[in-house]
């Protein structure tokens, strides 16, 4: 892809993260802890920023297949995932649990086994509490890594695409009718492959294939279930912004708007660029801030704009230190330990 079309993925990146690190910092610690004189009325715009996963989540569809094409088995597919997200997570929990540990955060706090336990990245599949509740996304997009990687490399094309689909169709026809019913396969199959977020990533692989522009009736079948979960599961404005995410897909991907997308510039890139380190370490380390400048008495507006200061300086030297330098020795090393 050329350095247009990524850095239009690194604007989507920039705008969910931002959505979502402002969302937690005003709204969510309101809830928990109560801000101290601020008008949060004033950040309106950012009630609904907890949606922002779930453009995570069709940004992870259309980078993933993307990525699937690109590599030639699932071994090669597994170290990249494995480089592109470890360095960052371990070096995060780890941060975030040793801040939290020596400031307190009343609720959040976890023993340290607790804390070695979710370096795995896989304590949410065996009920272990999360260093930082923000993780819970990463269950979903290991799931979904998996199960689209044993499509993808153990059945044709064809086959694999109508699978997926199949996937999704029987997921909203549980939603509909089977969710809250007693049947204990089929609420198995249904959690253990997180299908109710599947659509969203099914709909970023939509809107690649558009972008490719290969795999038309494909294409639409899958953007169009996922707009049918979304019609039938949301309301009000959380539906209006659901379905606004399909709007910057169609504008950034469909036809050769992304070469003038709005979020392809250079501000949008690099929140996007930082986008997981923001987003791993912001919400607990942001609290925590919050909650000592309130100590200190100051404004509430620049103890906001403080914790925002320190999470993008924190989250820019995990990019530049750890995400893209351990990335790649993370990378060599397994790549020459799966040739030896």
């Amino acid at each position: 892809m050329d350095n247009s079309r990524i850095g239009v993925l690194d604007g989507l990146r920039g705008l969910a993260a931002f959505f979502v690190v402002v969302y937690h910092m005003v709204y969510r610690y309101n809830e928990l802890y109560g801000h101290n004189g601020l008008n949060v009325a004033a950040f309106r715009p950012f009630e609904y920023g907890y949606l922002g996963v779930q453009l995570f989540f069709m940004i992870s569809g259309f980078v993933i297949f993307m990525s699937l094409e690109k590599k030639t088995d699932w071994r090669s597919f597994a170290i990249g995932r494995i480089s592109r997200l470890f360095p960052a997570y371990i070096i995060s929990v780890i941060i975030t649990y040793l801040i939290v540990s020596y400031a307190g955060l009343p609720g959040r706090e976890v023993d340290i086994a607790t804390m070695l336990v979710n370096l795995t990245m896989l304590n949410g599949f065996v009920n272990i509490p999360y260093v930082d509740g923000v993780y819970w996304t990463l269950k979903v997009e290991l799931t979904f890594y998996v199960l689209i990687g044993v499509l993808f490399y153990s059945l044709k094309r064809n086959i694999m695409l109508h699978s997926l689909i199949l996937l999704i169709a029987l997921g909203t026809a549980f939603r509909f009718g089977f969710e809250d019913s007693e049947l204990y396969l089929a609420k198995v199959v249904y959690y253990s492959i997180s299908i109710k977020y599947l659509h969203y990533f099914a709909a970023g692989i939509g809107f690649y294939f558009l972008f490719k522009g290969y795999k038309t009736r494909v294409s639409l079948v899958l953007i169009a279930l996922s707009l049918l979960n979304i019609i039938s599961f949301s309301e009000g404005n959380e539906l209006i912004l659901l379905l606004s995410f399909f709007g910057l897909f169609s504008l950034a991907f469909v036809g050769k708007g992304q070469r003038t997308f709005f979020l392809n510039n250079k501000l949008f890139i690099f929140l996007g660029k930082i986008s997981f380190p923001a987003y791993l370490l912001h919400q607990n380390i942001g609290y925590i801030f919050i909650r000592k400048g309130y100590d200190l008495n100051w404004d509430p507006l620049l103890v906001i704009l403080i914790s925002l200061v320190v999470i993008l300086l924190l989250s820019t030297a995990v990019h530049n230190l750890v995400e893209i330098r351990f990335g790649r020795y993370f990378k060599n090393k397994l790549s020459r330990f799966e040739k030896s």
